[in-house]
């Protein structure tokens, strides 16, 4: 497994909690993980961070995203 797919994933559980554990949206959660993740890290390599990864501090979502207003997007 490599990082983007951890990255992914874990971003895809963050939409999955923020939008109240619905049993039905894997795919499109997935999906829209995968859109945030694949423009961070290309922000990344435009930024000129290493390999495009994203580093320890960059934000997990966009300012917009519900995932990133609070309490609902932090993991325990």
């Amino acid at each position: 497994m490599d990082r983007r797919d951890d990255l992914i994933r874990d971003r895809a559980y963050q939409i999955w909690i923020a939008e109240g554990q619905p049993s039905d949206r894997h795919a499109e959660h997935w999906a829209q993980a995968e859109a945030e993740i694949d423009a961070e890290l290309a922000a990344g390599a435009a930024a000129g961070t290493p390999n495009g990864e994203l580093t320890a501090g960059a934000p997990l979502a966009s300012s917009g995203d519900a995932v990133s207003a609070g309490g609902a997007g932090q993991l325990p």
